[in-house]
């Protein structure tokens, strides 16, 4: 059987996969890094591969196929925004709320016109608003995914001299199915941050 798709579609998905390409070159944690070898495109496949294996993993009736969605499309504004470090809202540098308007107004730049971009604005708006069970662990997870790149920089790319440990904790606080597998890479970050003389706290 032969495919067939509107020439506009083709047209709004070469554009947005575009778009979409240039969290291949966006670099994460600019202000706590030394090295950056990660973008937020690697996060953002190692974040859905996670998400995929945890939701096999419970028994909560969640939608799988919508988790996965949610892990794909939730740091898309960055493609326009770049990447704002976690550092600059631990510290009050940047608000959370400044941080939303900025991305909000990338996200509807980057969906105006797209015969889908109602619903990838609105999966990214889900994300944001954590009103479902999908959302809320994809959110865990991100946190959780972040702490892995640090400890797998290790403690010698790491450039402040203390470490906020409860990062997560919020968000996991919010998926408590998660708290085993936080309190497992808090562990091993924990001991990694101990060989720098890196203050941890909690």
């Amino acid at each position: 059987m032969e495919f067939h798709m509107a020439k506009k579609k083709v047209q709004d998905i070469i554009k947005f996969s575009g778009d979409a390409g240039k969290l291949e070159s966006t670099f994460r944690f600019s202000e706590t890094l030394k090295d950056m070898k990660e973008s937020v495109a690697d996060h953002s496949w190692r974040l859905t591969l996670m998400t995929f294996l945890i939701s096999e993993e419970l028994d909560m009736n969640l939608d799988v196929g919508k988790a996965l969605k949610l892990a794909l499309v939730h740091d898309l504004a960055e493609a326009f925004t770049g990447e704002i470090d976690a550092w600059k809202i631990i510290t009050g540098k940047v608000s959370k709320k400044s941080k939303f308007v900025k991305e909000k107004k990338a996200m509807d730049k980057m969906t105006k016109g797209l015969q889908f971009g109602n619903q990838v604005k609105s999966l990214w708006q889900e994300y944001e608003d954590q009103n479902s069970k999908e959302a809320k662990l994809v959110r865990g997870l991100d946190k959780i995914e972040a702490f892995l790149s640090i400890y797998e920089a290790g403690h010698q790319n790491y450039k402040k001299k203390v470490f906020h440990s409860n990062y997560a904790d919020e968000a996991v606080n919010n998926f408590p199915q998660l708290k085993p597998l936080l309190s497992d890479v808090k562990e091993m970050l924990k001991k990694e941050m101990k060989k720098g003389k890196i203050k941890w706290v909690e």
